[in-house]
Protein backbone atom coordinates (compact mmCIF):
# COMPACT_ATOMS: atom_id res chain seq x y z
CA UNK A 1 0.00 0.00 0.00
CA UNK A 2 1.52 3.45 -0.96
CA UNK A 3 2.12 6.16 1.74
CA UNK A 4 -1.09 8.18 0.05
CA UNK A 5 -3.53 5.44 -0.24
CA UNK A 6 -2.32 4.83 3.42
CA UNK A 7 -3.44 8.47 4.10
CA UNK A 8 -6.53 8.65 2.21
CA UNK A 9 -7.80 5.29 4.15
CA UNK A 10 -6.80 6.69 7.34
CA UNK A 11 -8.23 10.45 6.99
CA UNK A 12 -11.71 8.72 5.89
CA UNK A 13 -11.27 6.25 8.80
CA UNK A 14 -10.92 9.37 11.21
CA UNK A 15 -13.56 11.35 9.02
CA UNK A 16 -15.77 8.56 9.97
CA UNK A 17 -14.87 8.19 13.55
CA UNK A 18 -14.62 11.67 14.29
CA UNK A 19 -18.59 12.16 13.02
CA UNK A 20 -19.81 9.61 15.03
CA UNK A 21 -18.20 10.88 18.45
CA UNK A 22 -19.75 14.56 17.54
CA UNK A 23 -23.35 13.57 17.23
CA UNK A 24 -25.20 15.42 19.40
CA UNK A 25 -28.85 14.08 20.86
CA UNK A 26 -31.73 15.45 18.53
CA UNK A 27 -35.45 14.62 19.51
CA UNK A 28 -36.66 13.29 16.07
CA UNK A 29 -40.14 14.39 16.45
CA UNK A 30 -39.40 18.19 17.23
CA UNK A 31 -36.36 18.70 15.51
CA UNK A 32 -36.57 19.92 12.30
CA UNK A 33 -34.89 18.16 8.68
CA UNK A 34 -31.36 20.61 9.17
CA UNK A 35 -31.23 19.92 12.92
CA UNK A 36 -31.38 16.19 12.33
CA UNK A 37 -28.87 16.34 9.93
CA UNK A 38 -26.66 18.51 11.74
CA UNK A 39 -27.13 16.50 14.84
CA UNK A 40 -27.03 12.69 13.66
CA UNK A 41 -24.68 13.56 10.24
CA UNK A 42 -26.69 11.91 7.93
CA UNK A 43 -27.55 13.44 4.50
CA UNK A 44 -30.55 16.03 4.52
CA UNK A 45 -32.46 13.85 2.18
CA UNK A 46 -32.64 11.39 5.25
CA UNK A 47 -33.18 13.99 7.53
CA UNK A 48 -36.20 15.11 5.24
CA UNK A 49 -37.92 11.31 5.75
CA UNK A 50 -36.79 11.06 9.40
CA UNK A 51 -38.63 14.24 9.80
CA UNK A 52 -41.70 13.97 7.78
CA UNK A 53 -42.01 10.32 9.13
CA UNK A 54 -41.86 11.54 13.19
CA UNK A 55 -44.42 14.22 12.13
CA UNK A 56 -47.19 11.62 10.63
CA UNK A 57 -46.65 9.14 13.97
CA UNK A 58 -45.27 10.02 17.06
CA UNK A 59 -42.12 8.04 16.85
CA UNK A 60 -41.47 6.30 20.31
CA UNK A 61 -38.50 4.30 20.41
CA UNK A 62 -35.44 3.29 17.56
CA UNK A 63 -37.24 1.06 16.12
CA UNK A 64 -39.86 3.21 14.99
CA UNK A 65 -37.24 4.79 12.42
CA UNK A 66 -36.62 1.35 10.01
CA UNK A 67 -39.73 2.13 8.18
CA UNK A 68 -37.68 5.05 7.37
CA UNK A 69 -35.87 4.19 3.65
CA UNK A 70 -32.10 4.49 4.32
CA UNK A 71 -32.40 3.59 7.99
CA UNK A 72 -31.67 -0.02 8.72
CA UNK A 73 -30.56 -2.15 11.46
CA UNK A 74 -26.52 -1.20 11.64
CA UNK A 75 -27.34 2.33 10.81
CA UNK A 76 -29.72 2.62 13.96
CA UNK A 77 -27.77 1.48 15.76
CA UNK A 78 -25.16 4.17 15.04
CA UNK A 79 -27.70 6.53 15.53
CA UNK A 80 -29.72 5.35 18.23
CA UNK A 81 -27.56 6.91 21.25
CA UNK A 82 -28.80 10.05 19.71
CA UNK A 83 -32.13 9.89 19.60
CA UNK A 84 -34.74 11.57 21.52
CA UNK A 85 -38.36 10.62 21.42
CA UNK A 86 -39.83 12.48 24.93
CA UNK A 87 -41.95 15.66 24.03
CA UNK A 88 -40.23 16.99 27.06
CA UNK A 89 -36.75 16.39 26.17
CA UNK A 90 -35.32 18.67 23.49
CA UNK A 91 -31.59 17.77 23.09
CA UNK A 92 -28.70 19.88 22.62
CA UNK A 93 -29.18 22.86 19.68
CA UNK A 94 -32.41 24.47 20.90
CA UNK A 95 -33.27 28.19 22.20
CA UNK A 96 -36.32 29.22 24.02
CA UNK A 97 -35.34 32.69 22.92
CA UNK A 98 -37.53 34.43 20.96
Amino acid sequence: MSQHSFQTLAGSCLLSFSSVLLATPVNVNLATSYEIAESLHVEQRLAERISIHCQYITCRKPRDLLDITGINKIMLKQIEKDLIFTIMDRGTGYSDDC
